[in-house]
């Protein structure tokens, strides 16, 4: 997993920038790229996405959004080995849409949607340079199971009834940082927050698939292994490697 530093599953919408209409007071270019990178950084520790349109409202005409988010990135991935990374834009005629009331309502192909763009933060060590705790392991644990299931369904989707009872099945509902007030399960949705999941309705029935996110963090190899981990088996080679293929078409398509 290329994000590291992540805690379990959060908002996904970090304040820390000033509210919305807010310009910076200094003109200072140092500060505004420090900014930025401190607002990222909080950004990553809940697992956020940030959106561009409230850093360019942050920033204001002083400076141009794309040399500070490139200063920025710069800088973070020089101190802390992560990098700014687009996680995904989407125009009016494109295949998917986003909800652009809100980075808190994640992905949706149900209605079209003017561009919007979205920023995380990924980790540029390799997985020997990483540190994780117990809680940022069972996450990420948790996660590939969700996306291994969905990969291995059919056309990469799942209804939530049967991901819902997978999940049950591995115990992932007595984790109490996944249960909500009522008890009942919040993992799916936290996932669809962060832009993980996608989550569509078809007729009477909420189906998930896989969100844009999880192809800059999780390469083909490690989705693979996590599969023969998971269904504890060996994968022959023809398999594997058209199962790669998959992987790459529908990362390729998002």
């Amino acid at each position: 997993m290329s994000q590291r530093g992540a805690g379990g599953a959060s908002s996904s919408q970090v304040n820390d920038l000033p509210s919305v209409g807010q310009k910076l007071a200094s003109s200072n270019r140092e500060d505004v790229v420090s900014a930025v990178c401190r607002h990222m950084l909080t950004a990553t520790g809940k697992r956020a996405v940030v959106r561009r349109d409230d850093i360019s409202q942050y920033i204001g005409r002083c400076f141009k959004t794309n040399d500070i988010l490139e200063e920025a990135s710069a800088r973070l991935e020089e101190v802390f080995g992560l990098k700014i990374v687009e996680l995904f834009t989407e125009s009016k005629n494109g295949k998917a849409s986003v909800n652009t009331s809100s980075s808190q309502a994640g992905p949706s192909r149900s209605k079209p949607a003017s561009t919007m763009k979205v920023y995380i933060l990924t980790n540029m060590l390799t997985t020997q340079d990483e540190s994780n705790d117990d809680e940022e392991c069972y996450f990420l644990g948790v996660l590939t199971v969700v996306v291994a299931l969905l990969f291995v369904s059919p056309n990469t989707r799942l209804g939530q009834e049967k991901l819902v009872k997978s999940l049950y099945s591995l115990g992932v509902h007595q984790e109490k940082a996944y249960q909500g007030s009522n008890g009942k399960l919040t993992i799916l949705q936290d996932l669809v927050k962060m832009w993980y999941l996608r989550k569509e309705q078809v007729e009477d029935e909420t189906v998930y698939t896989l969100g844009p996110r999880i192809f800059k963090e999780l390469s083909s190899d490690c989705m693979i292994g996590a599969l023969e981990k998971l269904l504890e088996v060996k994968l022959e080679a023809d398999y594997r490697e058209l199962l790669l293929k998959q992987w790459d078409a529908i990362s390729n398509s998002i």
